[in-house]
């Protein structure tokens, strides 16, 4: 049977390599490599590659999925963030335009003073010189 066996998958279309990955064997994985190094590349049924079952890259997986995990939480407080910002903006907008109705208003009633004083003027001046 060997050296063949090495090249027959089982029925869930496991090599030799893959059990070897997964139990973590290193000398059965080497001798494996050695004898048929395109076993490397041979998916299973599902679709895995030998490497993907070795220990190591279980420990890769969780460490990406808590890496995205992490990520997925930044990004809701970044979300979260830039809603607050523009919630300020816009409250902030609100209180800039209503400083500037309230000057508008200051800055005509400040004209209608002057524009009165100016008329009591001409008329203080026109009764003085009425006088004369």
């Amino acid at each position: 049977m060997y050296p063949s066996a090495i090249r027959l998958p089982d029925s869930d279309g496991n090599l030799p390599l893959h059990l070897a990955f997964a139990t973590n064997s290193k000398n059965v994985s080497a001798f494996l490599l050695q004898e048929y190094p395109d076993a490397s590349t041979q998916a299973n049924t599902t679709g895995d590659l030998p490497m993907e079952y070795h220990p190591c890259r279980g420990r890769r997986v969780a460490t990406m999925i808590e890496f995205e995990a992490k990520l997925k939480a930044a990004e809701l407080k970044a979300k979260a963030a830039l809603a607050q910002l523009e919630r300020e903006r816009t409250e902030n907008e609100r209180r800039i335009n209503a400083a500037e109705m309230e000057l508008h208003s200051i800055v005509q009633g400040l004209e209608r003073i002057h524009s009165d004083g100016q008329q009591r003027l001409r008329q203080l001046n026109e009764q003085r010189y009425a006088s004369f």
